[in-house]
């Protein structure tokens, strides 16, 4: 066990696995046992070890199209670095099955940063994920299984649903889709499994889709009928009814029209209002039909994220074609400043009934903007955390009033949240976040890469993020709204500022008063002076507000021959005041600071060589040899490889099919950077053949290089040589 301290001071046994874990990797990717079938041999094998981080809860908001996770941070060391440093990332690698868990797709990445730090644990993080999954017509339920995978340190490698992380575990949800509005003509027929004459199959096809109506509410005779059958309470399915006639005065003549029609339905129905109110004041905070399991912060997006189990396929006020209910959710902050909870905001989701309820329930997910700038400190002055308070209520928004109020339907839970370092001015200076997902206090700046052991170049499209503190009001016309623009220049040899005005896609989330969030996708331009508008509202005491998922600034187009060092800044401007605002400068670890960010620009390729020269039979004496010859089973292949690159990565050389090896690779199967040379290496292989089944065979090199290239992923390159095998 190694003695690792805090930024505090304080001592905490971190164990060298922990301690040592990237380097361990580096000098042997298979030192835990994680990779199945591989020639490396584990040094130490375990796997899901959640003593540090734990991934607790999986959501899904259908609305908004949106996968959430909540992680809890347990401990207060063990995550690399101090809040003024780089900490260590946390990765969540998501994926969806629409057959049951038969076939994974992988639906991408998301991480934040854990610190070395004291203070109270666990800290309850979240990170965000907007999907787009197959929709289907709302008579038919879209139930998929979600798979998420937390990995300390480490990504998960892409495609690979069966992953194993060292640090880290795997949780597997089912969760519900929102059904599909818009249909072409033909495919509305298909889905709704209707017949049509033959006269009419081969009409035209209608070019303007269909678009299904709005949700509409579920009739109480039939909510009555449905439910006495499926045995749900009176007082569960009467409850947005009996809540909303005691909610306003009788006196008040709208609601007394509207109170003479349900009480007439209720007659009909030979209902008891009487005893359905007092089962009503009986019932408190009652979780039967949902429950609100985890409550974090995702850093990502400023935001707080709430996941809710629903348990029962009924009493959510009808199904899939009907409005449903929703599941609202109040977040209070206690912020540490003596002024006690502060209201936050309240976020919903619509829930529906359901068929059938898988075996774990389903799983949503509420999130709501925070707007916590102002809050965040300089790293050197300590954590920046709060307490909070999330309150579910069942179809009746809870209290903005009273942190105390205690719902019918639904429950509470409390956490701790940390804030990320850094303090920010409050005006309309702008700041950079990152590049391509990276940090830019984690980009080195006298080499532009990835300051971390596996130190990384950029290419492709380099994703720029960025936020403006302090923003005009949502309401605030579009003419009115703060500009921003973001240049480049290319340092050696230094040349002038260029601006970045190709068109990109931003996709958006927004919430008007207790209205459903929505997300949608807005076109960013720039106007005649080379600047874009700046979209974000985070004024989230108003009516409202709109996040930029990932606070998306620019979309950088690079490509072969723009290499080497480049700067990036991002500026702003008022176009009433005509103000112009340059960017403000973040601290830094070790007391550096950053206004630009310098990257690195790798646009090329691998080169990859690969070829077959002799092999031994019998142990006799190496023959010389060519591509696509014929070998007897038992002999050894002889052969060799050559990868170059400025920045290379990694290669692996393979046998196809892998089926008829039997387990069989070259020797060396690969290597990883820095095991391999920066610039690459030329070698020699050789392939022992002796459990290998007669067959045509290909041996594939695939090399690979450290670009982080559009945000994810790198350059290479794969190249094969052939060859047949047949018994003696």
């Amino acid at each position: 066990m190694a003695i690792a301290k805090d930024n505090l001071g304080s001592a905490a046994k971190i164990e060298f696995e922990r301690t040592h874990f990237s380097s361990l990797l580096l000098a042997n990717p298979n030192y835990f046992g994680t990779i199945k079938g591989s020639k490396l041999k584990a040094v130490k094998a375990f796997s899901g070890n959640t003593t540090y981080e734990k991934l607790m809860c999986v959501g899904f908001h259908p609305q908004l199209s949106q996968l959430e996770a909540v992680v809890h941070v347990l401990k207060n060391a063990g995550y690399s670095e101090s809040l003024c440093s780089g900490g260590s990332p946390e990765y969540v690698r998501f994926y969806t099955s629409a057959d049951g868990g038969a076939t994974w797709h992988d639906e991408g990445l998301a991480k934040f940063h854990a610190y070395n730090v004291a203070g109270p644990r666990p800290l309850e993080y979240a990170v965000s994920l907007g999907i787009n999954p197959k929709r289907t017509f709302c008579i038919k339920e879209n139930i998929l299984k979600v798979r998420a995978i937390l990995s300390w340190n480490v990504s998960p490698t892409p495609n690979n649903p069966n992953f194993i992380p060292v640090w880290g575990n795997v949780v597997n949800v089912d969760v519900l889709v929102d059904p599909r509005r818009f249909w072409p003509w033909q495919d509305f027929v298909l889905e709704a499994e209707l017949k049509l004459p033959k006269s009419l199959e081969k009409l035209a096809i209608i070019n303007e889709p269909l678009e299904v109506s709005s949700l509409v509410e579920t009739p109480l005779a039939e909510l009555h009928a449905t439910y006495t059958k499926e045995k749900v309470p009176g007082h569960r399915y009467m409850y947005p009814v009996l809540s909303a006639m005691s909610a306003v005065p009788a006196t008040n003549p709208a609601m007394m029209s509207l109170d003479a029609g349900v009480i007439a339905s209720i007659a009909d129905l030979k209902i008891d209002i009487g005893k359905l109110i007092e089962a009503i004041a009986k019932t408190d905070g009652n979780t039967d039909y949902e429950e609100l399991t985890c409550v974090g912060y995702d850093p990502n997006n400023d935001a707080l994220v709430g996941v809710i189990k629903v348990k029962k396929s009924s009493g959510y006020s009808g199904n899939m074609c009907s409005t449903g209910s929703r599941e609202y959710v109040a977040f209070w902050v206690d912020w540490g400043d003596g002024a006690g909870w502060t209201y936050e905001g309240t976020s919903s989701v619509r829930v529906h009934d359901v068929g059938s309820m898988p075996a774990g329930g389903l799983q949503f997910a509420v999130f709501e903007a925070l707007g916590s700038v102002k809050r965040r400190k300089a790293c050197w002055t300590g954590p920046v955390t709060a307490k909070v308070r999330a309150i579910m209520s069942w179809q009746t928004p809870p209290s903005t009033s009273d942190p105390n109020w205690v719902p019918t339907w639904g429950n509470r839970e409390e956490t701790v949240i940390q804030l990320n370092p850094g303090a920010l001015a409050e005006d309309y200076r702008p700041m950079l976040e990152s590049v391509s997902g990276v940090p830019i206090c984690s980009i080195d700046q006298s080499t532009g890469m990835t300051n971390a052991v596996y130190n990384q170049p950029f290419g492709g499209t380099l994703t720029i993020t960025g936020m403006i503190p302090t923003s005009p009001d949502i309401s605030t016309a579009d003419a009115s709204k703060l500009r921003y623009r973001v240049q480049v220049r290319k340092l050696s040899p230094l040349g002038s500022w260029q601006t970045v005005d190709n068109d990109f896609w931003i996709s958006v989330i927004e919430r008007i008063g207790i209205a459903l969030p929505v997300q949608y996708s807005i076109l960013q331009q720039v106007d005649g002076s080379g600047y874009f508008t700046y979209r974000e509202d985070m004024n989230v005491g108003g009516a409202g507000w709109r996040l930029v998922q990932n606070r998306v600034l620019a979309q950088w187009i690079t490509a072969d021959p723009m290499v080497g060092m480049y700067e990036i800044k991002v500026d702003a401007k008022d176009p009433v005041t005509n103000i112009f605002y340059s960017a403000q400068t973040i601290a830094c670890a070790g007391g550096g600071t950053r206004t630009n960010v310098k990257v690195w620009l790798d646009e090329k390729q691998p080169t990859v060589a690969l070829a077959v020269t002799g092999f031994q039979r019998g142990g006799g004496p190496v023959q010389p040899s060519a591509v696509c010859d014929t070998f007897l089973v038992g002999d050894v292949i002889h052969g060799t490889y050559g990868v170059a690159d400025e920045h290379a990565g990694a290669f692996s050389l393979t046998v196809q099919p892998a089926a008829m090896a039997n387990g069989a690779l070259p020797s060396p199967s690969g290597k990883t950077y820095p095991i391999l040379p920066n610039l690459g290496e030329n070698g020699t292989w050789t392939l022992d053949t002796a459990a290998m089944d007669p067959c045509g065979y290909v041996i594939r090199l695939y090399a690979h290089d450290r670009t982080i290239v559009s945000g994810g992923g790198s350059w290479d390159r794969e190249t094969f040589v052939g060859f047949c095998l047949k018994r003696g």
